[in-house]
């Protein structure tokens, strides 16, 4: 039985269901193009596509530029620059207050070479002015006047660095893959995932990851042909390679002449060299045996090889077959200052002494000692020892020769003991250290010792009637003749002879040596030894514990009255109070050796220099810090080099005044000055080394020498009255031969030209460093000392004078970091990089261990300590592989670029405090470099994701990345942590919410990180998988209210924190019902809040934009729910951003310039995310012109012979097909006429032809068009018109106000369409359940809200091509029965009503449509099928 059914639809704000029919709810559509949902007023045909004007210029006609379009700078031709189609730009938009809504456009793609492919400078060019205003363009969304204003920018603050990083695409990927953004403030974060990340090295890396390299040698080519490397093997295993010819000859070119003279005059740091090697029979080099990496530094003046220990090997192996000869080519990199290794250097230049060049050992002879200590022993007034030789006794008072004492003059009763002897003094014991030798039997004083017995007269004495005799002395030749004896006692002492014996052959005595002093200490019994410092020549008395002892001799009297050898301790400098050098320079030492005379030597006695060939030239001069942060010569003072060719040539052994002479003579500023710039000075007392001069005083302790200022820092001279010797400044002295005549002499090696440094007077900076364990120390002699102290409460406070001027070793690295880069610091810029550096060992309150630098203030207040960089290399970031700040300064309203302050490892080591685990190499302590894929901010942190790790800076400084104090572990540290799964997940974008990070990945897993207690912490972060869905790595997921939305192709996943304990799931497809509706992949992605929806683009149709909205009430979902715009299809959209209710987008047109090319120009659209009033045109790329008629910028003209008039419209636009008058536009408000719109004319404006003189509607004098503001006057809302005072708009020509300020003028447009196309219908039961049985539609009833036209549309399914039968609902078909046109009429709109239409078909082979082309709003509020129903029960049917 067949019954009379009635089917309600209440609402179709469920949107587009795309499940089979009968599984749909009823609320849900098939299509739902162009209309707009909400819960409360079910489905409206959507606002109109407005035009937005892209700036504030009066747009004309034949311009490159499309009239209306988003412009771009101005270049410096006088030209616009308009990107051409094969530009990739990419648009942000930002919101820093609700005054302050700006568009920034990258351009990804742009071309920075010019015509010959040179890569064009950015600064001092108009070429490279106008590259960076093609790269950033900033507008400002101008609300007010509908209109995008360009803003200003700092474009010097625009490097060459940011742009390749901002371009930077080894994988020629697009802008929208490769950069994203995270928004603080009123800057935002720029990353580019393309580009590996990483520290400074110490030598320049590209953005490539590749090193910036130029070939240096190659003996494959012509140049090099003759060079090659031979190995050198030192007990059978490789030593090093030396350089040859290719017929094997040794080659001396040192490494400052290779492979040209000066080439490398300040040597080779580690990191910049690499040597590859090859087989002498591959002439084309084609086939490497091994690469390899120098790690050491190459010091200028050495002879060129190649020592195994310096290198790393990149690849292959080391040859080391000594019977070949090998081809070579050498790549230099540029070496990276602010990336090397440092040795913060310890001691100020000028402050040390020279190295000593007559050292002593225990090998040294006492006789060589310059204080000869053996004619100190009891007859020191002569050459050679006698009478205290003979033993007196105490007997024959008055005797002039009794006693054993030094002097016999001074003999006196009562001296019982030897004389030559002193004492070591242990507690209350005295220790005597004999220097006699004597039978320990006989008893001192006693006949026994004398030389003869009993009474004699007129006897000799020869060497072996002796008793007594020195050890450190023993005679070579002795005879007293003519003696006399009283009891063994002499009473004349005759006449002595001593010396050598006549007969050469004669057996003489040893010459006694330091270790044979030693000896006789050590056999006193006083647990004593001798100390013997090389580096000084002084010489200690010392205990186990290297503790000196105390010393009696002389003068100091003891029980029995005893005294020792005053004049010998001191001549050894064993004094308690007169410690020095014993053996010293003097200006008439020799520099070569001479046989028998006074020389210098090595530490074993091997002389330096055994002939004048081996002097080569030395340079003196001084560096300084330039303003690119590398060490050059500093040209502010003098720089000499001194050529020692006359002293080398000359026949005589030359001393240290000649060379003291020559240095005089060739650092005069000119030949005619009577004073030189430098002087050469003894080390210990800066006294000049000098022949007949004034100050040539060595001092205790000259054993070096060094070239210093010849005035002292004051600028007084020698002779002036106050001079100052210690005041002298040392400058920089290094040898300068770009090869040597020499390699080896018959005592020793030469390695190079090396005659500065043997002689002691090289001076460079990094030779004065110290090694890790000795800078535990603390001389409060040596204030210029950087020292390693506790902590920071130990150093200097204030700080000691000049100590921001102090070298500290590494002011290239320093400056370039501080004054001259990007980390903060209050140092002055002519500070250059100086400073003294103190390294504190321990935690002292705030200061943390580290090291830390004197620096002076800008304004010149006291200096301080800043924390500087650690030693350790990898402890500076790459700033230009990380990212950038575009940042906008609201006072000065300007945008600049700026390169963030990434902090350097301050604290710790390489090992302590590693940094972000994902550059730490896996096979070691390198590090390597790695993309970030993902930036956000999130609890007052910068997080980052490389790989399956996410790391995030310190709390509240973004820009540090280390740990703060590696021995103490705080919350606000650093946070590193990997995910624990068990495959790879890349992380490609990550989401902050209130009390977790979403992280989504690209391998189909989704996590959470989190923190117990809701603290997030190195000790309490957690990475947890919590869903495993397939999603889109180009869509980023979006935070919409309280929910996180992430995508997948066709899909949309709502994710539900881990925390909710409200479901089962982490998260649901929330578009299940809707499969293959979505974009298979998503463009450009935004959300609006304020009306619960995602917007998207759908990536490969830019004309269409789906909306998904989800509306919660409490637990509840009240709307789930898409749909989607269609625009034009020649309009794309590649950006968009909800502000104030609207949408608004960058797009794209084909505009047809004069020169009849079309290209695709940007301009910036919007529409209204709310309801909007009825009464405006739904009309797309809707725009407001007010006519005026006067002047080269009018908008409107009238022809009267025609009676038309014609509009000038700001756009190219030929879809333009709608005219609709604004309110109060004479008598025709909300009226329509026919209008002819012109074909799209290349360099045209778009012109658009109306009947009748629609002239000036502008009744005040403006030379600009626009409106004063005294004759806008208030109106009341009529739907279109919001309640308002209009405002002032000048817009050069045109009048193009906002519609929703309603200004007076022609509404021009394009008509779009609107589609419902409703689900199949069903009768249900009260389950909801299908009920079997056949339908057979009758009627459509529609409710309608402030609607006007349109067309219910009914087709047979299956018969598409066939006319359907439309039924259109027109409000005036009553006035049209009276002859009115519509035109006539006031826009058709009804407050409120129904519209029936006819169906007549079985609702499963019908397809209704609700549809409307027109240009009045159209909202259905209900929908209602009346129809038969019979049931019946298909399952049994075939």
């Amino acid at each position: 039985m067949s019954v009379h059914q009635r089917i309600t639809i209440p609402t179709l704000a469920g949107g587009v269901g795309r499940q089979a029919s009968n599984k749909r709810l009823i609320t849900e559509a098939e299509e739902l193009d162009n209309v707009m949902l909400t819960i409360e007023r079910s489905v409206e045909k959507r606002p109109p596509l407005e035009f937005v004007n892209g700036a504030d210029i009066n747009y004309s006609d034949n311009t490159l530029f499309a009239p209306g379009s988003l412009l771009f700078n101005i270049l410096s031709s006088g030209d616009r620059y308009v990107p051409t189609n094969a530009d990739n730009i990419l648009f942000k938009w930002i919101s820093v207050d609700q005054n302050n809504r700006f568009l920034i456009a990258i351009n990804f793609s742009l071309k920075t070479t010019d015509s010959n492919g040179n890569e064009i400078l950015l600064n001092g060019s108009d070429a490279g002015e106008d590259l960076k205003k093609k790269f950033i363009t900033v507008w400002k969304l101008n609300t007010d006047k509908n209109r995008m204003d360009l803003q200003n920018f700092d474009y010097t603050s625009l490097t060459r660095n940011h742009l390749d990083y901002l371009k930077h695409n080894p994988d020629g990927s697009t802008a929208e893959k490769s950069l994203s953004f995270a928004v603080f403030g009123s800057a935002i974060i720029a990353l580019n995932n393309q580009v590996s990340a990483g520290y400074r090295e110490g030598a320049v890396k590209t953005l490539s990851n590749s090193f910036v390299e130029n070939v240096e040698v190659d003996t494959s080519t012509t140049t090099h042909s003759n060079f090659r490397l031979k190995p050198v093997l030192d007990e059978g295993i490789l030593s090093h390679y030396k350089l040859v010819d290719t017929n094997g000859n040794d080659l001396l070119q040192t490494i400052r002449g290779f492979p040209t003279d000066e080439s490398n005059r300040d040597g080779i740091e580690p990191d910049t060299l690499t040597l590859t090697l090859f087989e002498d029979t591959d002439a084309t080099q084609s086939v490497p045996i091994g690469t390899y990496l120098l790690k050491q530094y190459k010091d200028s003046n050495k002879i060129v090889r190649f020592f195994r220990d310096e290198f790393d090997i990149i690849s292959g192996r080391f040859p080391s077959n000594i019977n070949n000869r090998y081809r070579f080519r050498i790549v230099r990199r540029a070496a990276d200052n602010r990336g090397k290794k440092l040795e913060y250097r310890v001691a100020r230049l000028g402050d040390i002494n020279g190295r000593n060049i007559v050292p002593i050992t225990e090998k040294t002879k006492l006789k060589d000692l310059t204080t000869k200590p053996l004619e100190k022993l009891y007859d020191g007034t002569e050459t050679l020892p006698k009478l205290h030789c003979i033993n007196n006794s105490s007997s024959g008072a008055g005797s002039a020769i009794i006693g054993n004492v030094k002097d016999p003059n001074a003999a006196v009763t009562g001296d019982t003991f030897f004389a030559d002897r002193f004492y070591i003094s242990r507690g209350s014991v005295q220790y005597a250290v004999e220097l006699n030798e004597f039978d320990a039997t006989l008893v001192p004083g006693q006949p026994s010792l004398s030389a003869r017995a009993g009474n004699a007269t007129g006897v000799d004495i020869t060497e072996a009637n002796l008793k007594v005799q020195q050890k450190l002395r023993k005679f070579e030749k002795f005879k007293a003749t003519e003696v006399d004896f009283s009891d063994g006692v002499v009473t004349d002492a005759g006449s002595i002879e001593v010396g050598q014996p006549a007969d050469p052959t004669t057996v003489q005595g040893p010459d006694s040596t330091l270790e044979d002093l030693k000896k006789i200490i050590e056999d006193c019994g006083a647990d004593a030894t001798l100390s013997i410092d090389s580096r000084t020549n002084r010489v200690s008395i010392v205990d186990d514990s290297q503790e000196r002892l105390f010393l009696t001799a002389s003068g100091e009297q003891f029980a029995l009255g005893q005294k020792a050898n005053e004049n010998f301790v001191e001549a050894m400098g064993f004094g308690n109070t007169n410690s020095k050098s014993i053996r010293t320079l003097t200006k008439d030492t020799f520099i070569v050796s001479i046989a028998g005379a006074d020389s210098i030597n090595d530490e074993d006695g091997t002389p330096l220099f055994t002939n004048n060939s081996q002097l080569n030239s030395f340079e003196i001069f001084d560096t300084i810090v330039n303003d690119a942060g590398t060490m050059i010569r500093n040209l502010g003072v003098p720089n000499f080099i001194v050529n020692l060719g006359v002293l080398s040539n000359s026949p005589e052994p030359p001393t240290l005044s000649k060379l003291a002479e020559q240095v005089r003579l060739q650092t005069k500023s000119s030949p005619d000055d009577l004073d030189p710039n430098y002087v050469l000075c003894y080390a210990d007392n800066n006294l000049e080394v000098g022949n007949n001069t004034i100050e040539d005083q060595p001092g205790d302790n000259s054993v070096g020498l060094q070239i210093l200022t010849f005035k002292d820092s004051t600028g007084k001279k020698p002779n002036d009255v106050g001079f100052d010797a210690a005041k002298r400044t040392a400058p920089q002295v290094q040898d300068c031969a770009n090869s040597t005549d020499t390699e080896t002499n018959n005592t020793r090696e030469f390695p190079g030209a090396v005659f500065a440094e043997l002689i002691g007077i090289r001076n460079l900076r990094r030779d004065h460093k110290l090694v890790v364990e000795d800078k535990n120390f603390n001389v409060a002699t040596q204030t210029d000392l950087g020292q390693s102290v506790t902590s920071f409460q130990n150093l200097p406070i204030p700080t000691e004078e000049n100590d921001t001027t102090k070298i500290n070793n590494a002011e290239d690295a320093l400056f370039g970091i501080y004054e001259g880069g990007p980390v903060v610091t209050r140092a002055t810029f002519n500070q250059k990089g100086r400073g003294k550096v103190y390294e504190c060992r321990e935690r002292f309150f705030d200061f943390t261990p580290g090291f830390y630098r004197a620096v002076s203030e800008p304004d010149g207040g006291n200096p301080y300590y800043e924390k500087i960089r650690s030693e350790d290399e990898y402890s500076v970031w790459d700033s230009n592989t990380l990212p950038i700040i575009i940042d906008f300064d609201s006072v000065s309203n300007v945008w600049k670029m700026i390169t963030p302050s990434w902090a350097p490892r301050t604290s710790g080591n390489i090992t302590s405090n590693p940094g972000p685990s994902p550059f730490i190499s896996s096979t070691g302590n390198e590090r390597v470099r790695r993309r970030i894929s993902a930036i956000t901010t999130w609890r007052n942190r910068l997080w980052f994701a490389v790989g399956d790790t996410v790391f995030c800076s310190e709390f509240g400084n973004f820009f540090n990345l280390f740990l703060t104090d590696p021995g103490t572990i705080i919350d606000s540290d650093v946070i590193d942590i990997r995910s624990s799964i068990d495959k790879v997940s890349n992380i490609n974008s990550m989401i902050s919410f209130y009390d977790f990070l979403f992280i989504n990945t690209d391998n189909d897993v989704q996590f959470e990180l989190s923190g117990s207690e809701n603290q997030i912490t190195p000790f309490t972060a957690e990475l947890s998988p919590t869903t495993f869905y397939s999603t889109d790595p180009i869509a980023r997921p979006q935070l919409l209210g309280s929910q996180i939305y992430f995508f997948a192709p066709q899909k949309i996943y709502l994710y539900y924190s881990s925390a909710n304990t409200n479901v089962l799931t982490q998260a649901i497809e929330t578009t299940a019902h809707c499969e293959g509706y979505l974009p298979q992949n998503f463009g450009a992605i935004t959300r609006a809040p304020t009306q619960d929806l995602l917007a998207m683009v759908d990536a490969d149709n830019k004309n269409i934009l789906y909306f998904y909205v989800n509306k919660f009430g409490g637990q509840e979902v009240k709307q789930n729910s898409l749909y989607r715009y269609i625009f034009d299809p020649n309009l794309n959209i590649y950006s968009m951003e909800s502000f104030d209710n609207y949408l608004y987008m960058v797009t794209t047109r084909p505009y047809i310039d004069q020169n009849g090319r079309t290209t695709f120009q940007y301009f910036i659209n919007k529409t209204f995310l709310e309801q909007p009033e009825s009464t405006q045109p739904r009309l797309d790329n809707l725009i407001l012109i007010s006519p005026d008629a006067e002047g080269a910028d009018a908008t409107v003209s009238y022809d009267a012979a025609t009676n038309k008039s014609t509009f000038i419209l700001p756009m190219q636009d030929e879809n333009i097909d709608s005219l609709i008058f604004s309110k109060d536009y004479r008598d025709l408000e909300f009226r329509t006429r026919n209008i002819s719109v012109t074909k799209a004319t290349p360099g045209q404006r778009t012109r658009v032809t109306v009947d009748g003189d629609l002239g000036d509607v502008i009744t005040v004098t403006d030379d600009q068009g626009g409106v004063g503001a005294a004759d806008i006057t208030r109106e009341e809302s009529q739907g279109l018109v919001a309640d308002g005072v209009a405002q002032i708009t000048e817009d050069q020509g045109f009048l193009n106000a906002p519609v929703d300020q309603g200004t007076v003028g022609a509404f021009f447009g394009s008509k779009y369409n609107m589609n419902i196309e409703l689900s199949t219908q069903f009768i249900r039961d009260q389950q909801m359940g299908i009920v079997d049985g056949v339908l057979n539609l009758r009627t459509i009833l529609t409710r309608y809200f402030q609607t006007g036209i349109y067309d219910i549309k009914v087709q047979r399914r299956g018969e598409e091509d066939f006319v359907s039968i439309s039924t259109r609902r027109n409000p005036f078909y009553k006035e049209s029965l009276y002859g009115e046109t519509q035109l006539d009429r006031i826009i058709p709109i009804d407050t409120e009503g129904e519209f029936m239409a006819k169906v007549f078909g079985d609702s499963e082979k019908m397809k209704v449509f609700i549809t409307s082309d027109h240009y009045t709003p159209c909202n259905i509020t209900h929908i209602e099928f009346k129809g038969i129903f019979k049931q019946t029960y298909r399952s049994g049917q075939n």
